[in-house]
């Protein structure tokens, strides 16, 4: 497989495997493609909840109701987390 990329990735790739980051340059290349792929989720989820934003949905919570909300979901964690 070629690949064509500039040469200081390149002497980094080389690099990752020499450090025994990788057993290879294909797990290394899969490694990228996988960061790859969550930063698309990434930018997906972001184009969506800036959408919902932009069309209205979402809650304006002041102080207290942010304590509130963030204690119900410690709570729910922790219920969570014992079973």
């Amino acid at each position: 497989m070629a690949t064509d990329m500039p040469p200081e990735n390149e002497q980094f790739l080389e690099q990752a495997i020499a450090d025994g980051l990788f057993g290879n340059r294909g797990e290394a290349l899969n490694a990228g493609v996988d960061l790859l792929k969550q930063r698309n989720k990434l930018v997906n989820r972001l184009q969506k909840s800036r959408r919902q934003l932009d069309e209205g949905g979402f809650v304006e919570l002041g102080d207290t109701e942010m304590r509130e909300l963030f204690d119900t979901l410690r709570s729910s964690a922790r219920q969570h987390s014992v079973e």
